[in-house]
């Protein structure tokens, strides 16, 4: 993952957190690029450029996210009550 800009510094976007989001490396380095060379080229010709950007996150990934972490935490637990019910049993 690498932090990338909605809106590039080339094109003034700002360097605050409200313009950053993660980004797959390719995602940023290879999609994003072309865009935004597309844009460069089409405003070096001085034509009007509408962009707009739009971060989408799926509204439950932080649940999703929480649901796993619980999951993996009882899936520990009771591999360490069964270890410890184990070694109960040969004492």
């Amino acid at each position: 993952m690498q932090r990338g800009h909605l809106i590039a510094n080339r094109f003034s976007g700002s360097g605050s957190l409200i313009n950053i989001v993660n980004q797959y490396i390719d995602v940023n380095q290879i999609d994003v690029k072309g865009i935004e060379s597309r844009i460069a080229a089409a405003l070096r010709t001085n034509r009007e450029i509408i962009y707009e950007v739009r971060a989408q996150y799926r509204s439950s990934a932080t649940v999703d996210l929480h649901r796993r972490h619980r999951r993996q935490r009882l899936r520990l637990l009771r591999q360490h009550q069964k270890r410890a019910a184990g070694r109960q049993g040969r004492a």
